[in-house]
């Protein structure tokens, strides 16, 4: 089997969880397959150029990873959501290669008819859900004003609004422009979810979310759940929390021991990484240890990318009392040992209604008890008391509740440990070949249900394209909310 996987960002320049997710797959395939890798880039802009590199996975097997360099200004920007210049490089990358199938993983960062492209090559897709772009201009359901969730369906009263928020602002697109955009992108992509010959998700919950706002065009019930498998939970080239658990269980034992657990005695150490930022709670992290009667009980450790220059120094003159360590990004295996192995706990207090969340499996793996937001994501995998413990998603004071338990309760804190059970190892990679070869039987839609190619579309939106980005040179930094 040949298999196209598409992605919007690729190990090491880009680590998230899709990112992993991807070059996890790609590694295990390659070994008996035929493996292209289209991604998206962080090097984009004025002048950035396509390139390829040739990865070799852990067995040997060799594989090539095309980056396709979007040269327009601000192109994560849902406004610019569509790019007929990777559209069009897609597609002689399909026909050059004559894949069985095309993975699509992501739009952002290169255009949102990347399914389609496919299906006007004759290539049936496989498309995989791993966030709520494909609903919400954000991706993430979470109103950057006040961090609460968005349970409105893709809108033009609310969502040009609630994504203006974020910078840079556009002052010179009209709101009736506003409202042409964004319906132009949700139909643009419900024509993807209806498609593609297979769509997954990582959680049931997270189908059933997509599903709600999709505008009728997906019905949860045809999503098929594929959770990623604990190899995805470090970046590429280090070893998952599951191998370091087997491996390295006498590098430290990293429990609280209750017959010592005095006011002389250490600190429970609280482990938070990933995405340092708002969105994922890394605020209420500090707002709730400053809570405590004893703030210097906790000693926080971080690891991660923030937000922002300056977010996490921000947060700490805020909240003078909360001592913290922050480790940087984790950049080889022995980082990331060292990072779980010197905590007792891990606290995920995501805003997010996450579409999965790999730090609780990394967590969980490396025997961490966990103080998890509140998310059916993360329901669906641990039960409260299984090596976890729920709070009320975005309070502090809640948050705050259960590490003063742990404190007070270490017997209670060690019993919750005792019961935490690795995340089971599965083969995601078999699974994925199964629904691949689902899609290829499948075969690509119907031409007739494709959209009829004509001579303007592409020109208009590659005119719009360099519009947008000469007003957008026009403004200052403060109008653009960049100063």
């Amino acid at each position: 089997m040949k298999v196209v996987f598409v992605v919007h960002g690729f190990p090491p320049e880009a680590n998230g969880g899709t990112e992993r997710h991807v070059a996890h797959l790609a590694d295990r395939l390659a070994a008996d397959h035929e493996v292209v890798v289209v991604a998206g880039t962080l090097a984009g802009g004025p002048g950035a150029e396509e390139r390829t590199e040739e990865r070799r996975a852990a067995d040997g097997a060799r594989y090539r990873v095309v980056f396709l360099a979007r040269t327009d200004l601000y192109h994560d920007h849902w406004q610019k959501s569509a790019s007929p210049a990777v559209h069009a490089r897609l597609r002689e990358i399909v026909r050059a290669e004559r894949p069985d199938v095309v993975s699509v993983h992501h739009w952002l960062r290169l255009s949102r008819d990347l399914v389609l492209a496919a299906a006007r090559e004759g290539v049936p897709a496989a498309l995989h859900l791993h966030d709520h772009w494909a609903t919400c201009p954000i991706a993430f359901r979470v109103r950057p004003a006040d961090g609460a969730v968005c349970a409105s369906p893709a809108n033009g009263m609310v969502c040009p609004p609630c994504a203006g928020a974020l910078p840079p602002y556009t002052p010179w697109v009209a709101t009736e422009e506003h409202f042409i955009a964004l319906a132009e992108r949700q139909q643009d992509l419900q024509r993807e979810l209806a498609l593609a010959r297979v769509v997954t998700a990582p959680s049931r919950a997270h189908a059933e979310a997509i599903a709600r706002f999709a505008d009728g065009a997906l019905e949860a019930e045809d999503v098929r759940v594929v959770a990623p498998t604990a190899g995805d939970a470090a970046p590429r080239g280090v070893e998952s929390g599951a191998t370091r658990a087997a491996s390295s269980d006498a590098e430290s034992d990293a429990t609280i021991d209750p017959s010592t657990r005095a006011g002389t005695t250490p600190p429970l150490v609280l482990a938070h990484w990933g995405s340092l930022s708002r969105l994922k709670g890394t605020d209420l992290v500090f707002e709730a240890i400053d809570a405590l009667a004893d703030p210097s009980a906790v000693r926080l450790r971080l690891a991660g990318v923030e937000e922002r220059p300056g977010f996490l120094a921000d947060l700490a003159a805020r909240f003078p009392r909360v001592a913290f360590e922050h480790t940087g990004a984790f950049d080889d295996a022995h980082g990331r040992r060292a990072f779980l192995a010197a905590a007792h706990a891990a606290v995920v207090a995501t805003r997010a209604p996450e579409s999965y969340g790999l730090v609780v499996d990394e967590a969980l793996a490396a025997g961490l008890p966990c103080a998890l937001a509140d998310v059916r994501a993360f329901r669906e995998r641990v039960a409260d008391g299984a090596g976890a413990r729920y709070f009320e998603r975005g309070s502090s004071a809640a948050l705050a509740a259960l590490l003063g338990e742990w404190i007070e309760g270490p017997r209670a804190f060690a019993d919750l440990r005792a019961r935490i059970a690795a995340p089971a190892p599965t083969d995601v990679a078999g699974t994925y070949i199964a629904h691949f070869a689902d899609a290829i039987a499948a075969g690509p839609p119907d031409p007739a249900a494709l959209p009829a190619e004509d001579w303007f579309t592409d020109r208009i939106r590659r005119h719009a394209i360099e519009e947008w980005d000469r007003r957008l040179s026009e403004c200052s930094a403060e109008e653009l909310g960049l100063g």
